[in-house]
């Protein structure tokens, strides 16, 4: 298990396919927030007639201790089956040994199918594993700051890249909705809605629909006033 190597990020989507998915995970002083779209969608099957359909699903999973919260993309029955193993058999394991089983029951699950989980726990420790290039490529690194996993290659990871610091995770809560809301803004087809979870100290919380939606509502105010200082628009104009 190449668990030295540098984490290199690579995009899981074949050529042909619409990017689907983008999720952020980020460390604060006081714990990790999961963001993520809540867009999926039913292809037709390989050969088969139809078109396309999208729904809206969760696309965190949180254990029923709050003790562990897994953010999915790629192959979502896949992504999904990883999640639930890992959070059947590695709740209580020693942080020494993590990487090395999420790294093994991901690959044994995975075979061959391209899959990506964020895998976050109470000590604010985050794991990374992807299976990537149709199982060619398969890592796990423990991540110390934040990541983007599905639409990697999608400008609204721009936002994390320049602002993301190591604050408490309620004012994380606000990088992290205006980078999914940007994401969508950028690729409307692929990329629509919000669920956000975070440590609240004694375990993960999943933000209420409500709640996701206020956020959402007030990264669309943040994205039109940034519009709005750029071109020099109202009092504060140059």
């Amino acid at each position: 298990m190449p668990i030295s190597l540098p984490y290199i990020p690579q995009s899981i989507l074949e050529s042909e396919e619409i990017p689907m998915t983008m999720q952020v995970a980020m460390i604060g002083s006081n714990g990790i927030v999961l963001a993520s779209d809540t867009r999926a969608s039913i292809s037709p099957l390989v050969g088969g007639q139809g078109s396309r359909h999208y729904y809206g699903a969760s696309k965190i999973k949180i254990d029923t201790t709050g003790q562990m919260a897994i953010a999915c993309a790629g192959d979502m029955l896949i992504a999904t089956q990883i999640a639930d193993r890992v959070i059947a058999e590695l709740m209580a394991i020693e942080p020494l040994n993590r990487q090395r089983r999420i790294w093994e029951i991901g690959r044994t699950i995975a075979n061959g199918r391209d899959a990506e989980c964020l895998i976050a726990y109470p000590d604010q420790c985050l794991y990374f594993f992807q299976s990537a290039n149709r199982g060619v490529d398969i890592q796990c690194p423990e991540i110390l700051d934040s990541i983007h996993t599905g639409d990697i290659i999608n400008a609204a990871t721009f936002w994390t890249t320049r602002y993301y610091r190591r604050l408490p995770v309620r004012r994380l809560l606000r990088l992290a909705a205006h980078v999914i809301f940007s994401a969508h803004k950028l690729n409307n087809g692929g990329i629509k809605g919000l669920e956000m979870v975070y440590w609240n100290g004694a375990k993960f919380l999943r933000l209420s629909k409500e709640e996701n939606r206020d956020w959402e509502a007030k990264a669309r105010k943040w994205d039109k006033q940034i519009g709005r200082f750029i071109y020099g628009y109202g009092k504060d104009s140059l």
